[in-house]
């Protein structure tokens, strides 16, 4: 139990919610009750209803309050990445603005976050997705476009999805499941795995297109159109 007795509204919903995280990352979403929840908190299951009306709505604020301030945060490390447009930025710095948020609150909240959002039907998961990703999705997609001009969009979606999947695995510590003889990853710093893996995903991002080698592949091998300077990495 993790708070005993009587509390604020405000408090009481907020316990609610770090309670719902707590037992999907132990116990699975579907295994999950109401019930099991209030009696986490030492509150009556009507508790839930008064907050949140439903199991469904409590899973969307749980989503809510972890998905939006990273996006928000996503959204200002891009805006800071382009500028004023007259620099063409690097996709390095793209990169980063995208995963830096996520990899820096990484553990197991992110497993259970993801493993929350797959377990809702596949309708009641497409509406939250569109309302807690879309516009971030669209604006770091258009900034990609730009610094990609090799790529078709369709090519830049589906690098751009590898890249959230790769995301989710290391951000949610699956990295670290391997075989017992299997050779240890290098140790490094939380700023050192997040620019590893930067520089591991830019290469992905840049490999050949259909439209390379075409004649229209107006970049410089380096992701930026011709003609223009790129922004120096760390100048964001």
């Amino acid at each position: 139990m993790l708070y005993p007795g009587r509390m604020p509204e405000a408090d009481s919903a907020g316990l609610i919610l770090d309670a719902a995280e707590e037992l999907f990352a132990r116990q699975g979403f579907d295994a999950t009750s109401i019930r099991a929840v209030t009696r986490e908190v030492g509150m009556n299951p009507a508790a839930v209803h008064y907050h949140f009306g439903s199991k469904a709505v409590l899973v969307r604020a749980l989503l809510e309050r972890r998905i939006r301030p990273l996006n928000r945060e996503r959204a200002l490390l891009l805006e800071h990445v382009l500028g004023d447009g007259k620099v063409v930025p690097r996709l390095e710095d793209i990169l980063d603005a995208y995963l830096r948020p996520v990899l820096r609150h990484a553990g197991a909240t992110t497993g259970a976050l993801n493993a929350v959002l797959f377990g809702l039907p596949e309708d009641v998961r497409s509406e939250l997705v569109d309302d807690l990703f879309g516009e971030v999705h669209r604006r770091f997609h258009a900034a990609l476009r730009s610094v990609l001009p090799g790529l078709t969009a369709g090519e830049v979606e589906e690098r751009f999805r590898y890249m959230i999947a790769v995301m989710l695995h290391v951000a949610s510590g699956q990295i670290e499941i391997y075989p017992s003889d299997a050779r240890p990853l290098p140790r490094r710093s939380e700023e050192g795995r997040i620019r590893a893996l930067v520089d591991f995903l830019a290469h992905g991002m840049r490999a050949p297109g259909s439209r390379t080698g075409a004649g229209r592949d107006r970049s410089d091998g380096n992701g930026r159109p011709e003609g223009k300077p790129e922004r120096k990495r760390g100048s964001r």
